[in-house]
């Protein structure tokens, strides 16, 4: 059974990941599709990077934010 559990646990964090990278994949194919394969890798490539910063601000202040509440109550 635990086998089974651990195999869960990672077939979750695998699909957490796998479909949230298809679908912006697939989003900039399509949107962007019409500039040619070098623009779509370009954006593919470059939208994480300058994305990264500004989540993981996101995540430090909805942390925060949870935290504050957590321990008020």
């Amino acid at each position: 059974m635990k086998f089974l559990e651990a195999m869960g646990r990672k077939v979750r964090t695998a699909v957490a990941i796998l479909v949230p990278v298809g679908l912006y994949a697939s989003a900039v194919w399509f949107f962007f599709g019409n500039f040619g394969w070098q623009v779509g890798l370009a954006l593919v490539l470059a939208l994480p990077v300058m994305l990264l910063p500004a989540a993981l601000i996101w995540y430090i202040n909805i942390g925060g934010i949870y935290s504050a509440i957590r321990h008020r109550s």
